[in-house]
């Protein structure tokens, strides 16, 4: 990913420290990833969430469970056209707040994205509401990085998907 700088080799997830990291860094969401993914830790350049189709771990329910793609995201939140089905209440509230502090924006726990095999999606599995955030708050990123894991998997899209329960594509409306 050219948003990404790595600052050290591979991690090593055989390793109980590092293991242990990784899976309160992301919320035990990487669990399914720790065997099959290549991942580094550096610092990742945040105009990368215009840039490169970067998918949510939110479902979108009413769309046939497939993942929200962040910046579809920001802009159903910013035309207050979030489905609740997806998105409740209380965590676009949070998003609204931390886009209106984004100088004061968390950077802990690192954000955590792996990258299927075809290296053609993004799937954010922590992060996504800071991420989310950083991109409402329209405001010039160039500048701006947040340290990150980034992995590389070798499942297939539609295998990582699987693992959350969201399928790749809407299936065809009858």
């Amino acid at each position: 990913m050219k948003y990404f700088r790595q600052v050290s080799g591979a991690i090593d997830t055989s390793d109980p420290v590092l293991r242990k990291e990784l899976l309160q860094a992301s919320r035990n969401l990487i669990r399914p990833f720790l065997d099959n993914t290549h991942f580094q830790r550096g610092w990742l350049s945040l105009p990368f969430l215009y840039d490169v189709p970067a998918y949510t771990i939110f479902s979108r329910r009413e769309k046939g469970d497939v993942p929200y793609l962040l910046l579809d995201l920001v802009s159903d939140i910013s035309s207050d056209a979030v489905s609740r089905l997806t998105i409740d209440e209380r965590t676009e509230s949070v998003i609204r707040s931390l886009a209106n502090s984004i100088a004061g924006l968390p950077s802990t726990p690192f954000p955590v994205i792996v990258e299927d095999c075809a290296r053609e999606h993004c799937l954010i599995l922590e992060g996504n509401k800071r991420l989310t955030a950083a991109a409402l708050a329209d405001r010039d990123l160039s500048g701006w990085v947040l340290e990150a894991y980034i992995g590389r998997t070798s499942m297939s899209w539609q295998k990582m998907l699987a693992i959350f329960g969201m399928k790749a594509s809407c299936p065809p409306v009858a």
